[in-house]
């Protein structure tokens, strides 16, 4: 009886170490994680790698410390949404109508903090790595007034919805934000970073002022990439610079003619999108890697940007 007790103690303490150091997210395809049962490693996942079927995801278990982003279409585009805790049963926006998903993991417990009052006071909100829409701002939209920001971590702020109009990005706290933000956020994105990096300000057309191209000291460096800059035109050499900001993330901003920049995010050594608030009505993006050179392609635009710019070296 004694060996009974002891041995079934030791099989349930086992199961919770387990579910401690769970190292994946869960996705079910039916509510409250029932149903037939993906798991998915930190990643990204099309719909032809959703063995759980496409468009069947209902519910979703996230550990903590993990991030999943999930798109209504295939190649990370369409509407989107990140959660960052369990969703036992997914709005039905979402629910039954997944087609890509991306996972991570966060580097560390440290989070972003939203404040509503100056001097990190008053109604506050957690924000994980991700995206953030008028709707995800839980203390409010047009109420934020002072951001916490760890070492580590960064976050652009924008004056309307869906990531438009003119932007800030910072790296450390902001005790009470300028005039022109506080009270006048409408959405967020938050990022991992290696390191602190110059803050950069996009006007309406989404593209970088002419003048930051130009300041070598924004970037880690600076060179031609291989691109294409339209159907039927020519490969040609695009300039760029970069901000790396450590362990594979870095933003690429290659210039694409007529004095504009295309942003192109990376995370986790992983091209996973572009500055969308460009007023061209958000081309599809796709990415693929051939040995060390990324190969990335929004609408007509094509981009071959090797692994050492990304990486260094």
């Amino acid at each position: 009886m004694k060996k009974s007790i002891l041995n079934t103690f030791v099989l349930t303490l086992f199961g919770v170490l387990i579910l401690g150091a769970q190292d994946h997210v869960s996705v079910y395809s039916g509510c409250d994680f029932k149903g037939d049962r993906q798991r998915m490693y930190e990643g990204e996942y099309d719909d032809k790698d959703l063995t759980i079927g496409n468009d069947r995801i209902s519910s979703i278990r996230v550990p903590e410390g993990w991030s999943v982003t999930v798109y209504k279409s295939h190649h990370f585009d369409g509407s989107h949404e990140t959660y960052t805790s369990d969703v036992s049963c997914l709005p039905e926006k979402f629910n039954d109508a997944i087609s890509s998903i991306r996972v991570y993991k966060s580097k560390s417990n440290s989070a972003i903090t939203i404040y509503s009052g100056c001097n990190l006071e008053g109604d506050k909100q957690v924000l994980r790595e991700g995206d953030y829409r008028d709707r995800d701002i839980k203390i409010g939209n047009d109420r934020i007034s002072s951001i916490r920001v760890p070492s580590g971590w960064s976050i652009t702020v924008y004056k309307s919805n869906n990531f438009e109009g003119s932007s800030e990005t910072y790296t450390r706290d902001i005790r009470c934000l300028p005039d022109k933000f506080n009270d006048a956020i409408s959405s967020l994105r938050v990022h991992r970073s290696g390191s602190s990096h110059s803050i950069n300000t996009r006007n309406s057309q989404g593209y970088n002022n002419p003048g930051d191209y130009s300041n070598r000291d924004t970037y880690n460096a600076r060179g031609q990439v291989p691109c294409k800059l339209g159907q039927g035109r020519p490969t040609s050499n695009c300039d760029f610079g970069v901000i790396r900001r450590g362990n594979g993330d870095a933003d690429v901003y290659v210039k694409s003619g007529n004095g504009k920049q295309r942003i192109i995010y990376f995370q986790n050594g992983r091209a996973v999108g572009y500055d969308r608030n460009q007023g061209n009505n958000n081309p599809s993006f796709r990415a693929s890697k051939e040995s060390d050179l990324y190969i990335i392609t929004i609408g007509d635009e094509r981009y071959e940007i090797p692994e050492p710019v990304i990486y260094g070296g």
